[in-house]
């Protein structure tokens, strides 16, 4: 039984070694990425004509629309809105709002359109950009592959095209994605315009973005220590301390000069009361954020206890629960919780480097499929939503 368990697995690693020596193996891989989010957890494109989401937890997606719309048409005004609502909170993500501004269409329904487009082609990037991240930093096309399609089945990779509510988190993860690509290739002045963008995208960006720093160790050619003397001498560090300084520099000035303000406290479901309430369904609404690709993070922590180096697992450990404990501050825990997918993909790389390739293969492929055969749910405090509407896909194909 072993030694077919060893020879499937061997052949399953030799045809995806021939399917990633094909020209386009890459923009390939994209594709069945995309392709993936879309028939798997397809987009409730029916909203677009239908007044009635088939996901009742967000029945005012139209009014949303509207506030986004009034938002992209007047970006530094005051928009009144109930402070429980996710309205509230849009204040400063000011990005979406600008991209908004470009396109040459009027009307809530039409700029909303436009968005959701771009954010699906933003998903192609990003998978893209992932597998190309992954490549780059572990030189193993397979290993690559077998992670970037892992992601695919999680809400990272949904988000760009499940979201058209307006949440525009997809343009934050790519974001992210691109400041740890350009870090990667040692492009600070790259890195430090996408850090400032996910910044103004989404306020949870720049909570998880001390990882970045992190990203950093992978350019050491000796991963066995998280050295955070070398992170604090590194001269991106610089770059990143200049970040936080201008958008804090210019949100200030945006809140005094315009009255510019976001709600907070348990009233506006924000704050550490939250905690409480987002902890009821746990585990199983942290096993969902990213299911098996919770492997390679686990198996890295295992790593460094058992080397007894217990310097960078408390660093780790540290500021992972930093991100992970702000995360549960807020009533959308799934999404502020896959704003820590940087730690995914340190895990990934860090266990490539320290491991033997073919045990680094199992261990990506194993959590692959773990992804493949758990549904992919969307918590809203306790309460989980599936993320798929199969009864459109059977309406799509005339079943």
């Amino acid at each position: 039984m072993k030694e077919r368990f060893l020879e499937l697995r061997l052949t399953i690693f030799d045809y995806l070694a021939h399917y990633t020596g094909l020209p386009l193996w890459k923009p390939l891989t994209a594709f069945l990425c995309v392709s993936f989010c879309l028939f798997l957890n397809n987009p409730d494109y029916q909203r677009f004509q239908n007044a009635e989401s088939i996901n009742p937890e967000f029945k005012d997606y139209r009014y949303n629309w509207q506030a986004l719309t009034n938002q992209i048409s007047h970006p530094l005004t005051p928009q009144l809105h109930p402070q429980i609502s996710h309205q509230s909170k849009r204040t400063f993500r000011l990005l979406p709002a600008i991209i908004g501004k470009v396109f040459p269409v009027q009307g809530a329904l039409p700029k909303m359109i436009w968005l959701f487009a771009f954010q699906h082609v933003l998903g192609f990037l990003c998978f893209y950009l992932v597998l190309e991240l992954v490549v780059l930093t572990t030189k193993d096309n397979v290993y690559a592959l077998i992670a970037t399609l892992g992601f695919s089945f999680i809400y990272f990779g949904n988000s760009f095209f499940w979201d058209l509510y307006g949440w525009f988190d997809g343009i934050a993860y790519f974001l992210l994605v691109v400041t740890l690509y350009s870090i990667s290739k040692a492009n600070w002045a790259f890195a430090f315009l996408s850090l400032t963008a996910a910044f103004w995208t989404d306020e949870r960006a720049l909570i998880v973005s001390p990882i970045v720093l992190f990203w950093l160790v992978l350019q050491q050619k000796d991963l066995k220590n998280v050295d955070i003397k070398y992170i604090l001498k590194h001269s991106f560090t610089r770059w990143y301390l200049a970040c936080l300084v201008c958008y804090f520099g210019i949100r200030t000035y945006l809140g005094t000069a315009y009255g510019l303000t976001i709600p907070l406290g348990f009233n506006a479901l924000v704050g550490f009361k939250m905690v409480l309430i987002n902890l009821q369904p746990v585990p199983n609404s942290v096993f969902s954020i990213y299911e098996g690709l919770w492997l390679p993070f686990i198996l890295m922590i295992h790593w460094l206890w058992n080397r007894k180096n217990q310097r960078s697992l408390l660093i780790v450990l540290l500021f992972f629960s930093m991100s992970f404990v702000s995360s549960l501050c807020v009533v959308d825990v799934t999404r502020s919780l896959t704003y820590t997918f940087p730690w995914i993909l340190f895990a990934i790389v860090f266990i490539h480097r320290l491991n033997e390739t073919d045990f680094s293969r199992t261990v990506i492929l194993t959590a692959l499929l773990i992804t493949m055969v758990y549904p992919n749910l969307f918590y809203l405090g306790k309460t989980p939503i599936v993320v798929s509407n199969y009864n459109q896909i059977i309406n799509y194909f005339g079943f």
